[in-house]
């Protein structure tokens, strides 16, 4: 499943965390699209993905989430979240 991250922007984070939610807990595989988003905010992802990661841990993510499209800003964001969380 692609979950264009674009579609969700301009909504709360909890919309796209319930999303990614729903997925996984149908056992499905999520493609999350970044296309055509050059910055995104911070909070805006911690309060989305980050979440996912109070969750579920890393690895058992890891081969079930893939990050498409980002840009270089978007993705040292999510490797900062990432990191955090997985401590």
């Amino acid at each position: 499943m692609t979950i264009k991250i674009i579609n969700f922007i301009d909504h709360d984070p909890a919309i796209l965390l319930e999303k990614i939610s729903e997925s996984l807990k149908k056992k499905k595989n999520i493609i999350l699209d970044f296309y055509s988003l050059e910055s995104l905010n911070y909070t805006f992802l911690e309060d989305s993905i980050g979440k996912i990661l109070d969750s579920y841990s890393f690895e058992s993510l890891q081969f079930k989430i893939t990050f498409k499209n980002v840009d270089v800003g978007i993705k040292e964001m999510l490797s900062k979240i990432i990191k955090e969380k997985s401590q």
